[in-house]
């Protein structure tokens, strides 16, 4: 009886294990793809970004998702992703090496502002696939607590308003919506586009045809 029930317990706590195994993390490639936008922003005069964990453990979630599907897409639940957020940006791209990906994303107009955007902190979630190629999840935030009020004038002089920059525009941006007057009439929101899919990455790659290498 002893012995049954030893093993019953072994089993659970196999079970329970098993269950709790996180998703497989590249932390080298990951840690390839931080060093390289600090990179780009040093060079720029910005400054770099912190590694946050909680943005971590979604982009690798969420390339994980990507790779099971073979298909690559943004995160549906991007504002969902962490707490405290002023704005948050989110690449996500498929390829077979992480310079090549990083370049592809500087060639992209959209992707290579996102990296270069005004955010402090960041997140990057690398999967592999079995047929030699990888997607990769890069998640951008800006705190709610960088953001800073402007020093008040000495004086109350009358002056044009001053208007703050657009934010930047990356391909599926989310940020926190500023307070506004209520509309006179309401205006119904445009709905979103639905992302652009590509084609079924495993299907181009058994047929012989050369990487399709892809952004969104």
């Amino acid at each position: 009886m002893i012995r049954r029930s030893a093993a019953l317990i072994t089993t659970l706590l196999l079970a329970l294990a098993t269950l709790a195994t996180p998703v497989h993390a590249s932390p080298a490639e990951e840690s390839n793809f931080v060093g390289l936008i600090n990179q780009e922003r040093a060079n720029r005069g910005l400054a770099t970004l912190g590694v946050y964990w909680d943005l971590v453990d979604d982009a690798r979630i969420h390339s994980n998702v990507m790779k099971d599907a073979d298909d690559l897409f943004h995160s549906s639940n991007l504002a969902g992703v962490t707490t405290g957020w002023a704005a948050l940006g989110e690449n996500v791209g498929v390829g077979p090496a992480v310079g090549d990906l990083h370049t592809a994303f500087m060639n992209s107009a959209g992707h290579r502002d996102n990296i270069l955007g005004d955010w402090d902190s960041m997140g990057v979630g690398v999967a592999h696939t079995d047929k030699g190629y990888m997607f990769v999840t890069v998640v951008f935030m800006k705190s709610a607590e960088s953001e800073t009020a402007p020093d008040p004038a000495p004086d109350p002089a009358p002056a044009a308003a001053a208007v703050a920059p657009a934010p930047v525009s990356p391909p599926t941006p989310v940020a926190a919506a500023p307070a506004a007057e209520p509309a006179t009439e309401p205006i119904a929101p445009a709905p979103a586009p639905e992302p652009e899919r590509v084609d079924r990455l495993i299907d181009k790659v058994l047929a012989g045809a050369d990487f399709p290498f892809s952004l969104v």
